[in-house]
Protein backbone atom coordinates (compact mmCIF):
# COMPACT_ATOMS: atom_id res chain seq x y z
CA UNK A 1 0.00 0.00 0.00
CA UNK A 2 1.45 3.20 0.93
CA UNK A 3 1.30 6.22 3.85
CA UNK A 4 2.14 9.49 4.20
CA UNK A 5 5.62 10.06 5.30
CA UNK A 6 6.37 13.00 6.79
CA UNK A 7 5.24 15.54 3.72
CA UNK A 8 5.23 13.16 1.02
CA UNK A 9 3.53 9.67 0.19
CA UNK A 10 5.55 6.63 -0.13
CA UNK A 11 4.66 2.77 -1.10
CA UNK A 12 5.19 0.32 1.33
CA UNK A 13 5.53 -3.57 1.57
CA UNK A 14 4.46 -5.15 5.09
CA UNK A 15 4.62 -8.98 6.18
CA UNK A 16 4.53 -10.72 9.26
CA UNK A 17 8.77 -10.73 9.49
CA UNK A 18 9.61 -8.06 8.29
CA UNK A 19 6.71 -5.31 8.98
CA UNK A 20 6.80 -2.46 7.24
CA UNK A 21 9.45 -1.53 4.81
CA UNK A 22 8.91 1.54 2.63
CA UNK A 23 10.05 1.17 -1.03
CA UNK A 24 11.99 3.67 -3.02
CA UNK A 25 10.25 6.53 -5.10
CA UNK A 26 13.06 7.57 -7.46
CA UNK A 27 14.94 10.73 -8.46
CA UNK A 28 12.12 13.59 -8.44
CA UNK A 29 9.42 11.43 -7.61
CA UNK A 30 6.90 13.10 -5.41
CA UNK A 31 5.22 9.91 -4.21
CA UNK A 32 4.26 6.37 -4.86
CA UNK A 33 1.60 3.55 -4.29
CA UNK A 34 1.71 0.00 -4.04
CA UNK A 35 -1.18 -1.86 -4.93
CA UNK A 36 -0.37 -5.83 -5.47
CA UNK A 37 2.18 -7.95 -4.11
CA UNK A 38 2.45 -11.23 -5.31
CA UNK A 39 4.36 -14.29 -3.33
CA UNK A 40 7.46 -13.29 -4.21
CA UNK A 41 7.61 -9.59 -2.30
CA UNK A 42 7.06 -8.55 -6.04
CA UNK A 43 5.15 -4.64 -6.04
CA UNK A 44 3.27 -3.13 -8.46
CA UNK A 45 1.80 -0.10 -8.59
CA UNK A 46 2.84 3.90 -9.60
CA UNK A 47 5.25 6.74 -9.33
CA UNK A 48 3.82 10.23 -9.58
CA UNK A 49 6.10 12.97 -10.67
CA UNK A 50 3.60 15.67 -10.43
CA UNK A 51 1.19 15.32 -12.95
CA UNK A 52 2.55 12.11 -14.98
CA UNK A 53 2.34 9.00 -13.25
CA UNK A 54 4.59 6.19 -14.39
CA UNK A 55 4.08 2.63 -13.85
CA UNK A 56 6.77 1.44 -11.46
CA UNK A 57 7.59 -2.22 -9.96
CA UNK A 58 9.67 -2.97 -6.73
CA UNK A 59 11.35 -6.68 -6.37
CA UNK A 60 13.23 -5.08 -3.47
CA UNK A 61 12.91 -1.57 -2.50
CA UNK A 62 14.09 0.68 -5.92
CA UNK A 63 11.54 1.05 -8.19
CA UNK A 64 11.91 -0.05 -11.98
CA UNK A 65 9.70 2.27 -13.97
CA UNK A 66 7.78 0.59 -16.90
CA UNK A 67 6.90 3.67 -19.07
CA UNK A 68 4.09 4.23 -21.25
CA UNK A 69 2.52 2.86 -24.36
CA UNK A 70 3.46 6.02 -26.01
CA UNK A 71 6.58 7.49 -24.25
CA UNK A 72 4.44 10.41 -22.84
CA UNK A 73 1.64 10.76 -20.11
CA UNK A 74 0.42 8.84 -17.63
CA UNK A 75 0.67 4.81 -16.43
CA UNK A 76 -0.48 3.18 -13.71
CA UNK A 77 0.09 -0.67 -12.43
CA UNK A 78 -2.63 -2.18 -10.76
CA UNK A 79 -1.33 -5.95 -10.43
CA UNK A 80 0.96 -8.58 -10.80
CA UNK A 81 1.01 -12.14 -10.22
CA UNK A 82 3.05 -14.60 -9.63
CA UNK A 83 4.76 -15.32 -13.00
CA UNK A 84 5.76 -11.21 -12.46
CA UNK A 85 3.10 -10.16 -15.15
CA UNK A 86 1.71 -7.05 -14.79
CA UNK A 87 -1.64 -5.02 -15.96
CA UNK A 88 -2.81 -1.55 -15.57
CA UNK A 89 -3.74 0.86 -18.23
CA UNK A 90 -1.22 3.63 -19.92
CA UNK A 91 -1.65 6.89 -22.23
CA UNK A 92 -1.23 5.76 -25.66
CA UNK A 93 -1.85 7.50 -29.52
CA UNK A 94 -5.05 5.52 -29.11
CA UNK A 95 -6.11 6.79 -26.05
CA UNK A 96 -6.65 5.26 -22.66
CA UNK A 97 -5.48 1.32 -23.01
CA UNK A 98 -5.02 -1.73 -20.63
CA UNK A 99 -1.14 -3.46 -20.73
CA UNK A 100 0.13 -6.08 -20.00
CA UNK A 101 3.70 -6.18 -18.82
CA UNK A 102 6.13 -8.84 -18.30
CA UNK A 103 10.28 -8.74 -17.80
CA UNK A 104 11.94 -9.34 -21.14
CA UNK A 105 9.27 -8.23 -23.47
CA UNK A 106 7.84 -4.65 -21.88
CA UNK A 107 4.78 -3.56 -21.99
CA UNK A 108 1.98 -4.15 -24.77
CA UNK A 109 -1.38 -2.79 -25.17
CA UNK A 110 -4.35 -5.26 -25.00
CA UNK A 111 -6.18 -3.50 -26.88
CA UNK A 112 -9.81 -1.99 -27.15
CA UNK A 113 -13.17 -3.56 -27.04
CA UNK A 114 -15.34 -2.98 -30.81
CA UNK A 115 -16.06 0.62 -30.63
CA UNK A 116 -14.62 1.31 -27.58
CA UNK A 117 -12.13 4.44 -26.86
CA UNK A 118 -10.42 3.25 -23.76
CA UNK A 119 -9.39 0.22 -21.49
CA UNK A 120 -8.10 -0.31 -18.12
CA UNK A 121 -6.97 -3.31 -16.54
CA UNK A 122 -7.31 -3.88 -12.93
CA UNK A 123 -6.24 -7.89 -11.67
CA UNK A 124 -4.82 -10.59 -13.37
CA UNK A 125 -5.16 -14.19 -12.21
CA UNK A 126 -2.77 -17.43 -11.97
CA UNK A 127 -2.98 -18.19 -15.12
CA UNK A 128 -2.70 -14.85 -16.96
CA UNK A 129 -5.84 -13.86 -17.29
CA UNK A 130 -6.51 -9.82 -16.83
CA UNK A 131 -9.65 -8.07 -16.48
CA UNK A 132 -11.02 -4.79 -16.31
CA UNK A 133 -13.10 -2.51 -18.34
CA UNK A 134 -13.70 -0.39 -21.79
CA UNK A 135 -16.21 2.03 -23.28
CA UNK A 136 -18.14 1.00 -26.02
CA UNK A 137 -21.06 2.67 -27.98
CA UNK A 138 -23.35 0.80 -25.38
CA UNK A 139 -21.87 1.76 -22.78
CA UNK A 140 -19.18 0.64 -20.38
CA UNK A 141 -17.95 -3.29 -20.43
CA UNK A 142 -16.24 -5.10 -18.32
CA UNK A 143 -13.84 -7.13 -20.00
CA UNK A 144 -11.58 -10.65 -19.87
CA UNK A 145 -8.05 -10.85 -21.57
CA UNK A 146 -6.30 -13.90 -22.56
CA UNK A 147 -4.81 -12.19 -24.00
CA UNK A 148 -7.78 -11.18 -26.39
CA UNK A 149 -10.49 -9.12 -24.86
CA UNK A 150 -13.79 -11.13 -24.03
CA UNK A 151 -16.66 -8.32 -23.29
CA UNK A 152 -18.80 -9.49 -20.10
CA UNK A 153 -22.59 -9.20 -20.65
CA UNK A 154 -24.54 -7.16 -19.00
CA UNK A 155 -27.45 -8.15 -16.09
CA UNK A 156 -30.03 -7.03 -18.52
CA UNK A 157 -31.07 -7.37 -21.94
CA UNK A 158 -32.52 -4.00 -22.46
CA UNK A 159 -28.18 -3.17 -21.56
CA UNK A 160 -26.83 -1.23 -18.97
CA UNK A 161 -23.13 -1.48 -17.87
CA UNK A 162 -20.35 -3.87 -16.05
CA UNK A 163 -17.09 -3.34 -15.07
CA UNK A 164 -14.60 -5.96 -13.46
CA UNK A 165 -12.05 -5.47 -10.93
CA UNK A 166 -10.92 -8.92 -9.73
CA UNK A 167 -11.00 -12.55 -10.69
CA UNK A 168 -9.40 -16.08 -9.63
CA UNK A 169 -7.17 -17.47 -9.70
CA UNK A 170 -8.34 -21.47 -10.76
CA UNK A 171 -11.35 -20.98 -12.46
CA UNK A 172 -11.65 -17.16 -13.89
CA UNK A 173 -14.79 -16.01 -12.25
CA UNK A 174 -15.07 -12.61 -12.15
CA UNK A 175 -16.72 -9.35 -9.92
CA UNK A 176 -17.44 -6.01 -10.11
CA UNK A 177 -20.24 -3.71 -10.20
CA UNK A 178 -23.04 -3.96 -12.78
CA UNK A 179 -26.58 -2.21 -13.37
CA UNK A 180 -29.24 -3.54 -12.45
CA UNK A 181 -32.51 -2.61 -13.40
CA UNK A 182 -34.24 -3.46 -10.34
CA UNK A 183 -31.51 -2.10 -8.07
CA UNK A 184 -29.33 0.25 -9.73
CA UNK A 185 -25.77 -0.18 -9.27
CA UNK A 186 -24.51 -3.67 -7.49
CA UNK A 187 -21.64 -5.75 -7.31
CA UNK A 188 -21.78 -9.10 -9.84
CA UNK A 189 -20.19 -12.22 -10.36
CA UNK A 190 -19.47 -13.81 -13.69
CA UNK A 191 -18.47 -17.27 -14.55
CA UNK A 192 -18.40 -18.75 -17.99
CA UNK A 193 -20.99 -21.46 -17.15
CA UNK A 194 -23.63 -18.80 -14.96
CA UNK A 195 -22.83 -15.87 -17.06
CA UNK A 196 -23.27 -12.47 -14.77
CA UNK A 197 -25.37 -12.89 -11.87
CA UNK A 198 -26.03 -9.84 -9.27
CA UNK A 199 -24.90 -10.07 -6.01
CA UNK A 200 -27.72 -7.90 -4.45
CA UNK A 201 -27.47 -5.06 -1.93
CA UNK A 202 -27.07 -5.25 1.77
CA UNK A 203 -30.30 -3.77 3.66
CA UNK A 204 -31.22 -0.02 3.47
CA UNK A 205 -27.59 -0.36 1.13
CA UNK A 206 -28.20 2.43 -2.11
CA UNK A 207 -25.22 1.12 -4.16
CA UNK A 208 -22.67 -2.86 -3.85
CA UNK A 209 -19.39 -3.38 -5.69
CA UNK A 210 -17.24 -6.61 -5.74
CA UNK A 211 -13.71 -5.76 -5.90
CA UNK A 212 -12.26 -9.32 -5.71
CA UNK A 213 -13.24 -13.23 -5.72
CA UNK A 214 -11.59 -15.86 -4.40
CA UNK A 215 -11.86 -19.69 -6.18
CA UNK A 216 -14.59 -20.43 -3.96
CA UNK A 217 -16.93 -17.62 -5.14
CA UNK A 218 -16.36 -15.64 -2.20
Amino acid sequence: GWVDNGSTTQAFRWSATTGMVLLGSGVGATASRGFSVNDQGMVAGETSFGTPREATVWTGTSPSGLGTLSNAGSSVAFAVNNAGKVVGWSDSSDGTRAFGWESGSGMSSLGALPGGTQTRAYNINASGQAVGWGTTPAGDRGFTASPALSAIPTLSSTGGRTRAYGNSNDNGWVTGDAQDPALGDVAFAWSPAGGTVSLGLLAGAAHSFGADINSDGV
